[in-house]
């Protein structure tokens, strides 16, 4: 069973850095490095069991600290992919900083599979949202899935 749990930022540094050592990509390298990375603040957990499986990260004050706050990244280890851990970490993310009142919530939806799990929010969610499609209909789909 996955289990989703707000944590500092320190808490899941390690974790970062051993993903961009042992799985270096292109998707890593955009969604959890350079200024991505290091607006973040917070971020939602996956696990099952002892074992790390997704990640989404929380930047309050929004990327550069432009203000707004912003979902940065989703990121699920390939081999858990499709199995709900990223809508998980999307809804949960979403009710922890709806929690915290902030809102509007901003997201670069780079991925086609993102836009898909913000449309199954329920309504009253979805309309907190700021949504950015950034996936070019589609095609950093498969820049993502490496």
């Amino acid at each position: 069973m996955t289990e989703i749990r707000i944590i500092p930022k320190a808490e899941v540094a390690s974790w970062v850095r051993s993903l961009h050592s042992a799985k270096p990509s292109i998707a890593l390298g955009i969604l959890l490095g350079g200024d991505r990375w290091l607006c973040v603040d917070e971020a939602a957990l996956a696990t099952v069991g002892r074992e790390i499986v997704g990640i989404a990260t929380i930047a309050p004050e929004g990327e550069m600290r432009h203000g707004e706050p912003t979902i940065v990244a989703i990121y699920v280890l390939h081999e858990h992919r499709a199995s709900g851990v990223g809508y998980k970490l999307l809804e949960t993310t979403v009710d922890y900083m709806l929690s915290k009142g902030l809102a509007p919530i901003h997201i670069d939806a780079m991925n086609s599979k993102v836009s898909r799990m913000i449309d199954r929010l329920p309504a009253e969610k979805r309309q907190k949202l700021s949504v950015v499609d950034q996936s070019m209909g589609g095609m950093m789909d498969a820049v993502l899935e490496m």
